[in-house]
Protein backbone atom coordinates (compact mmCIF):
# COMPACT_ATOMS: atom_id res chain seq x y z
CA UNK A 1 0.00 0.00 0.00
CA UNK A 2 1.22 3.77 -0.94
CA UNK A 3 0.07 6.76 1.02
CA UNK A 4 1.35 10.10 0.93
CA UNK A 5 5.08 8.45 0.11
CA UNK A 6 5.18 5.89 2.86
CA UNK A 7 5.84 2.31 1.93
CA UNK A 8 3.32 0.24 4.65
CA UNK A 9 4.42 -3.89 4.51
CA UNK A 10 2.54 -4.29 7.78
CA UNK A 11 -0.63 -3.96 9.61
CA UNK A 12 -1.96 -4.78 13.70
CA UNK A 13 -4.94 -4.64 14.72
CA UNK A 14 -6.30 -4.76 18.35
CA UNK A 15 -8.72 -6.98 18.72
CA UNK A 16 -9.62 -6.40 22.28
CA UNK A 17 -13.09 -7.59 23.33
CA UNK A 18 -12.65 -9.72 19.85
CA UNK A 19 -9.60 -11.91 22.00
CA UNK A 20 -12.19 -14.36 23.60
CA UNK A 21 -13.40 -18.05 23.22
CA UNK A 22 -10.42 -19.64 21.70
CA UNK A 23 -10.65 -17.14 18.25
CA UNK A 24 -7.79 -16.76 16.48
CA UNK A 25 -7.36 -13.90 13.80
CA UNK A 26 -6.67 -14.04 9.74
CA UNK A 27 -6.28 -11.48 7.37
CA UNK A 28 -7.98 -11.87 3.95
CA UNK A 29 -6.36 -9.30 1.23
CA UNK A 30 -7.53 -8.96 -2.14
CA UNK A 31 -7.18 -6.59 -5.48
CA UNK A 32 -10.06 -7.44 -7.82
CA UNK A 33 -8.48 -10.79 -9.38
CA UNK A 34 -9.45 -14.38 -8.68
CA UNK A 35 -5.42 -14.32 -7.12
CA UNK A 36 -7.49 -13.23 -3.48
CA UNK A 37 -5.16 -14.67 -0.60
CA UNK A 38 -5.43 -15.58 3.20
CA UNK A 39 -2.97 -14.64 6.11
CA UNK A 40 -2.88 -15.86 9.86
CA UNK A 41 -2.42 -12.88 12.00
CA UNK A 42 0.29 -13.20 14.62
CA UNK A 43 -0.07 -12.39 18.31
CA UNK A 44 1.99 -10.04 19.39
CA UNK A 45 0.39 -10.40 22.60
CA UNK A 46 -1.88 -7.30 24.74
CA UNK A 47 -4.67 -8.04 21.85
CA UNK A 48 -2.56 -6.53 19.26
CA UNK A 49 -2.35 -8.95 15.91
CA UNK A 50 0.13 -7.99 12.70
CA UNK A 51 0.37 -9.26 9.56
CA UNK A 52 2.42 -9.18 6.33
CA UNK A 53 0.96 -6.98 3.36
CA UNK A 54 1.10 -9.06 0.48
CA UNK A 55 2.70 -7.68 -2.56
CA UNK A 56 -0.02 -5.88 -4.94
CA UNK A 57 -2.71 -6.19 -2.47
CA UNK A 58 -4.54 -3.07 -1.86
CA UNK A 59 -7.56 -4.24 0.25
CA UNK A 60 -8.07 -6.28 3.61
CA UNK A 61 -11.10 -7.70 5.53
CA UNK A 62 -10.14 -8.96 9.55
CA UNK A 63 -11.57 -11.74 10.33
CA UNK A 64 -12.19 -13.56 13.70
CA UNK A 65 -12.38 -17.13 13.39
CA UNK A 66 -12.69 -20.17 15.28
CA UNK A 67 -9.85 -21.11 16.54
CA UNK A 68 -10.27 -25.05 16.57
CA UNK A 69 -10.24 -24.61 13.03
CA UNK A 70 -6.72 -23.42 11.07
CA UNK A 71 -8.35 -23.25 7.55
CA UNK A 72 -8.15 -20.14 5.59
CA UNK A 73 -9.96 -20.65 2.33
CA UNK A 74 -12.99 -19.56 2.57
CA UNK A 75 -15.42 -17.74 5.64
CA UNK A 76 -17.02 -20.71 6.79
CA UNK A 77 -14.77 -21.05 9.64
CA UNK A 78 -15.81 -17.02 10.42
CA UNK A 79 -17.17 -16.51 14.61
CA UNK A 80 -20.22 -14.04 14.01
CA UNK A 81 -19.89 -14.22 10.73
Amino acid sequence: TYETGVYFNKLYLNTNVWDKDGARFAAYFFNGSSADTWRNMENRGNHIYSVDIPSGYKGVIFCRMNGSNNTNNNFLSLING
